[in-house]
C-alpha cells in the first residue's frame, strides 16, 4: 500500500551513439559551417519528447563514425 508516499524513481538513460546525423548537423555550405538543427528537430530530441521525463537521452556527437588520420 502506498499511504500517500511518492516513490522516487531513477530516470533511465539512453545513449544515442552516432554521427553527424545524430548530432543534427545540417548540410555544410562551407568548411566553417557549423549549423545544427534545433533541439526539437534532432532525432534524439524527438525521441526524448516521445519517451517523456522518465528518460534521459544523451545526444550524439559529430565525426564519430570514421577514422581521421
Amino acid at each position: 500500500m502506498n499511504h500517500g508516499i511518492r516513490q522516487m524513481t531513477t530516470p533511465r538513460t539512453l545513449l544515442c551513439f552516432g554521427d553527424s546525423n545524430t548530432h543534427g548537423t545540417q548540410p555544410m555550405r562551407s568548411r566553417d559551417d557549423a549549423r545544427r538543427l534545433g533541439r526539437g528537430e534532432r532525432w534524439p530530441g524527438v525521441l526524448q519528447a516521445a519517451l517523456g521525463p522518465d528518460w534521459h537521452v544523451h545526444r550524439g556527437r559529430p565525426a564519430r563514425s570514421h577514422h581521421r588520420p
